[in-house]
């Protein structure tokens, strides 16, 4: 049976069935272009090949057990992540933000299609927990396995002030008491209880691990740097 897994549930247990998985492509990278008047083609404002737009996967499915209808209405709503079983190594951020036509399958004709219109994030992490990476020896080199450039979480253990070098980006971080937490992807830090915004401490680039190897190194008194690295894939 064709499935997919929608927050933590197959959908096969709400008697759902896949009937065709949405195609899998590359993201769209976000580009800027202007016409010029009197030359062909365009000009290229922007081309920053690190950002892409999201875009809509559509699952064809059915249900069958017509009977079953209500608790699959009630569960395709909100956001959270999409595995499907044909791309079962990947997990998709998505959110189900429109209509689903089930009035097709309410007029009592069983085993009528309908559409699940996913709205992904257009990058892919893994379908499983990532390990976090934790560096003990200022100079360790970690490796970014994912195709794109990554904004991991990263907590710095230590007292006092410390500049963390993670591959081409610089950070200073002053007044650590016991450990500052460092979420690159919002732009936020945050101290040692995890509740108090620590962000004034922060100084330079938010960390990003490029694709390849990065040397992770600092001055200051660190007992460990503690890496989750957010992998993300096309």
């Amino acid at each position: 049976m064709s499935d997919f897994t929608w927050k933590g549930t197959k959908a096969s247990t709400k008697y759902i069935v896949v009937s065709e998985y949405p195609p899998i492509v590359r993201p769209e990278q976000r580009l800027e272009s202007v016409p010029i008047p009197g030359r062909s083609g365009e000009v290229y404002l922007s081309q920053d090949e690190t950002t892409y737009n999201s875009y809509t996967k559509d699952c064809i499915c059915y249900i069958a057990d017509p009977t079953k209808l209500a608790a699959a209405v009630a569960w395709l709503t909100g956001s959270g992540d999409v595995i499907f079983d044909n791309e079962s190594t990947y997990a998709y951020e998505a959110r189900i933000a429109y209509q689903i036509p089930f009035e097709k399958i309410m007029r009592g004709r069983p085993h009528q299609r309908f559409v699940v219109p996913f709205k992904v994030q257009p990058l892919k992490k893994a379908a499983t927990t990532e390990s976090n990476i934790t560096v003990t020896v200022s100079g360790t080199v970690v490796n970014n396995i994912g195709h794109v450039p990554s904004r991991p979480l990263i907590k710095v253990v230590g007292t006092g002030d410390v500049v963390l070098t993670v591959g081409a980006t610089v950070t200073n971080i002053t007044g650590i008491s016991t450990s500052i937490t460092l979420d690159t992807d919002a732009g936020m830090a945050l101290d040692n209880t995890l509740l108090v915004n620590a962000s004034a401490q922060i100084s330079g680039s938010w960390p990003v691990l490029a694709v390849g190897n990065n040397a992770v190194s600092w001055t200051g008194t660190v007992t460990s740097v503690v890496i989750t690295p957010r992998w993300r894939y096309l």
